[in-house]
């Protein structure tokens, strides 16, 4: 993705970011397609990268016993399994399937740490994104809990998605 694709994409992100840092991230970044119904992330697997949606939008579920539980869904503009970067298993917690067709950036995490000598303000910016983005998460599953415990909406299964 060209830096200027980049800051039309994401206009704030890149404004965190800085000139200088968004046209960095565009070189250790690549695009990548995933069909409607094609899977980002499996639950209990490594994960490889993070990523960043360009557009569409994701599933991020949960097995239970009687199938899968929709946690949230992800699209444009928002991160998805940059946690492992913070975790020394790397081993994704939930399944991210497509909805639709999607796009979205990818960052290797080797990438992404050895920024840190040439480019702190980079690693800086994006941890900040990151953390604000789990904020929202933790907010919504802090949300939905409250809502389900007080007796309004509850937790659906979703049926088992096709592996």
């Amino acid at each position: 993705m060209e830096p200027a694709d980049f800051t039309k994409a994401f206009p704030k992100l890149a404004h965190r970011l800085g000139k200088q840092n968004a046209v960095f991230l565009t070189t250790l970044i690549r695009e990548r397609e995933v069909p409607a119904g094609g899977v980002l992330m499996e639950s209990q697997v490594p994960v490889d990268a993070l990523f960043l949606v360009i557009d569409g939008e994701f599933r991020v579920e949960v097995a239970r016993t009687d199938g899968a539980l929709e946690i949230g869904r992800i699209g444009h503009g928002k991160w998805i399994g940059e946690m492992p970067l913070f975790s020394d298993d790397h081993i994704s917690t939930s399944r991210v399937v497509a909805i639709v067709p999607s796009r979205v950036l990818q960052l290797q995490p080797a990438q992404f740490w050895s920024a840190r000598t040439e480019h702190p303000d980079l690693v800086s910016a994006l941890t900040r994104e990151f953390v604000d983005q789990m904020s929202e998460r933790i907010r919504a599953s802090d949300d939905l809990v409250t809502r389900t415990l007080q007796g309004g909406t509850p937790f659906h299964a979703s049926p088992p998605s096709p592996r």
